[in-house]
């Protein structure tokens, strides 16, 4: 006589990694992970920059060309003067070439500035993914260049912290680290839990009721004992691994501790040079209101 019997059931493994292989392997992957975000933080600080940068460059050559300007309109007033005293027979012909002379010169240096200004806007465009023909990268002139204040560093240690580079390089060292541990732990045997659930019953409605339920459990052990050799060497590269990214590591910092120390350098000898350059500005512009109102007295000569 035929009839129905159910007997459903399944055997997941249940795999006991023991030694922190797993561990590791979660390690190394987030620590990986964690250094690709480090590494785009770099290309954007180093990208920010570059922006920076050719945009100071621009505003530099801007202020550049105002200068020039200027100058040349106060040669212009000078030349004009020096033909009057020319044409009242006060001064010879010298005179007025020289000051033709100078207002020339520095009309040359106009279209060398703006050629510079040209180009450092077309860098500007182009990290800022722009056509070149935008003319509203850098808006006006006013205030080409506002005065800094004073540069609040800290503590140059805390600034190696902020340095994606930096951080890049420590989490590939911890990277390194955790690969080697998995590198290790591979040598080491590995358990496996395999057991059987199941369930039988003549009738569908009495599968899962205690009497028809049934269980086996039975672990089984992996060891790759003839890859030892194989599984030796790969520890050793991996140790080497390890030990070059902590030469990176301290290259890294390194690298990043003169760089800092540079720039701070730089930062508080310039900032000195300007105090003294303002300074100058102030004395020769004095020496200018006197060389000027002495020569319209002919007092000194025009190369004075």
């Amino acid at each position: 006589q035929a009839s129905d019997f159910y007997s459903p059931g399944f055997d997941p493994p249940v795999v006991l990694v023991l030694f922190g292989r797993l561990t590791r392997s979660v390690e190394s992957a987030a620590a990986e992970a964690e250094a690709e975000s480090e590494n785009l933080r770099d290309v954007k600080v180093t990208l920010i920059a570059d922006v920076v940068e050719a945009y100071l460059s621009a505003r530099s050559f801007q202020a550049q060309i105002a200068v020039a300007e200027r100058n040349v309109a106060l040669q212009e007033e000078t030349l004009r003067t020096v033909r009057a005293r020319l044409e009242a027979g006060l001064i010879g012909p010298l005179d007025a070439a020289q000051a033709e002379s100078n207002l020339l010169s520095t009309k040359s240096t106009i279209p060398q500035l703006r050629q510079s200004l040209q180009t450092a806007l077309n860098r500007l465009a182009f990290l800022l993914g722009t056509p070149p023909s935008d003319r509203a990268l850098i808006g006006s002139l006013a205030d080409p260049i506002s005065r800094f204040g004073v540069l609040a560093t800290g503590v140059p240690a805390a600034l190696l912290t902020q340095r994606p580079d930096i951080r890049q390089a420590e989490e590939e060292t911890r990277a390194a680290s955790a690969l080697l541990g998995v590198a290790i732990a591979d040598r080491l045997p590995i358990v496996t839990l395999r057991g059987t659930i199941s369930a039988e019953a003549r009738d569908a409605s009495m599968l899962f009721e205690a009497a028809g339920l049934a269980h086996s459990v039975g672990p089984s052990l992996r060891w790759n004992v003839l890859n030892f050799g194989r599984l030796r060497n790969v520890v050793e590269a991996r140790k080497a691994a390890y030990y070059q990214s902590l030469i990176r590591y301290r290259q890294a910092a390194l690298n990043a501790i003169r760089e800092v120390e540079d720039a701070l350098t730089a930062y508080e000898n310039q900032q000195e040079r300007r105090e003294s350059l303002d300074e100058a500005v102030e004395a020769t512009r004095r020496a200018e209101r006197l060389s000027q109102a002495r020569y319209e007295e002919g007092l000194v000569t025009f190369q004075r």
